[in-house]
């Protein structure tokens, strides 16, 4: 998720920057133009947002993570464990 957020900072201040080089309102549109180099890393970015936040939704309170997703058709990385207690 961190390098699709970078590549969205980095594809806006790219475009931004050919904007503010020339500092005239006809280059706005270059912003425009390229706005996929940074909309679609941000548009991952969300899905994933909204992918974790409702895996988490779904989680009882006090499981973890790893034991609710499974690991290659297995019940998870931690089976068979209590969830509350520290993993030895």
């Amino acid at each position: 998720m961190g390098l699709f957020a970078w590549a969205a900072i980095w594809g806006f201040l790219t475009a931004l920057s050919r904007f503010t080089a020339v500092l005239n309102g006809a280059e706005v549109w270059d912003v425009v133009e390229r706005g996929p180099n940074y909309m679609a890393p941000a548009g991952l970015v969300y899905l994933i947002y909204r992918i974790r936040k409702d895996r988490a939704a779904k989680l009882e309170p006090g499981q973890i993570i790893a034991d609710a997703v499974p690991v290659n058709g297995t019940e998870g990385a931690g089976a068979g464990r209590d969830p509350v207690t520290p993993h030895r």
